[in-house]
């Protein structure tokens, strides 16, 4: 575990500070969060603050394991391609070894097709810069990715998506394969069962130096009523292929939320223990209820298995809506 002296904390929340004090005037949201897990920390965020034809947000993490993060987007119209969204974000950590993290995204519309292009570079697990994505695909704690998603409408009551990612080990990591690929495919079928009830059938595959490493298979269900919150669930078959070795397990996901009038309860849970994720198990919870003039936000998570380990995070947030003024 990192190692901060008091005063270097003491520093770095003077510094975070005067890094909020001039977007917070002209932020559209504050967030203020306390988290407990195996690294707690309290974080400060503003977002949405606008400039210039977009928006940033700035976040401080004062902790045993300190960092800043930097969020930015922008949307630019290019006559008959449409509106493309521009986004990015940075996150560095000073705990221990300092270790920095880059993503860049854009997206937009080609016709009836939605369409999102991605890349990452990471210089330590992707745990250590956000604890839920411990849950993530990546096969390398270092490294890089390039990431291409598609989701298309062939008729009015089917939905198809596809995804692929190349996965890029960093120079100096020890593992087999320094390229990863993963390939999925996804169709949902709305109102296929009953007026309500849609159908999904999802396939995931991985390949690490040109063999297959993985392969999956998912049947499920939605419940999309017209005027509340989806719940999902899916059944998994998952093939792991490893030095000839093939085992066949089955695994089970469900995700969806509930909202009435003490608030919206929202759940994650999946337990796939042949799955490629870095933690085969998790769930997650979440409560968000108005506070004031802002919103409670209530989290619990358990992580278990995989590169990530064990881990478990509660967190308590408050984040309120603020008047905003462009910058000039």
């Amino acid at each position: 575990m990192p190692r901060v002296p008091i005063a270097a904390l003491a520093r770095l929340a003077r510094c975070a500070a005067l890094l909020l004090m001039l977007p917070v005037v002209n932020a559209q949201q504050l967030r203020i969060e306390g988290r407990v897990a195996p690294l707690s920390e309290v974080m400060v965020a503003v977002s949405d603050v606008p400039r210039a034809g977009g928006s940033f947000g700035v976040a401080a993490h004062i902790g045993l394991d300190p960092g800043a993060a930097l969020s930015l987007r922008r949307s630019e119209a290019f006559g008959p391609i449409g509106t493309l969204v521009f986004e990015g974000d940075a996150v560095v950590r000073f705990g221990g070894e300092p270790a920095a993290r880059l993503r860049a995204s854009v997206r937009g519309g080609i016709g009836p097709i939605a369409a999102r292009l991605e890349g990452e570079v990471h210089g330590a697990p992707p745990e250590r810069f956000s604890v839920e994505r411990s849950s993530g695909d990546g096969p390398y704690d270092r490294g890089g990715l390039l990431a291409l998603a598609l989701d298309g409408r062939p008729s009015r009551d089917l939905v198809l998506s596809g995804r692929s990612v190349a996965w890029l080990a960093a120079v100096g990591t020890e593992s087999p394969a320094a390229l990863t690929i993963d390939a999925d495919a996804a169709l949902r079928a709305r109102r296929f069962l009953t007026p309500t009830l849609d159908a999904t059938l999802a396939l995931e595959s991985r390949f690490a130096e040109g063999r297959t490493t993985h392969f999956a298979a998912g049947v499920g269900v939605v419940h999309a009523p017209r005027r509340a919150p989806e719940i999902a669930v899916q059944v998994w078959a998952d093939l792991d292929i490893d030095a000839g070795v093939v085992r066949l397990l089955p695994g089970l996901a469900s995700t969806g939320a509930w909202r009435g009038d003490a608030g919206r309860f929202a759940w994650s849970v999946t337990a796939r223990p042949g799955s490629r994720s870095r933690a085969a198990w998790s769930a997650d919870a979440n409560w968000r209820h108005e506070l004031g003039r802002g919103m409670l936000d209530i989290a619990f998570g358990a992580r278990h298995g995989g590169r990530a380990g064990s881990a478990f995070q509660a967190t308590v947030a408050w984040q309120i809506a603020l008047a905003s003024a462009t910058l000039r």
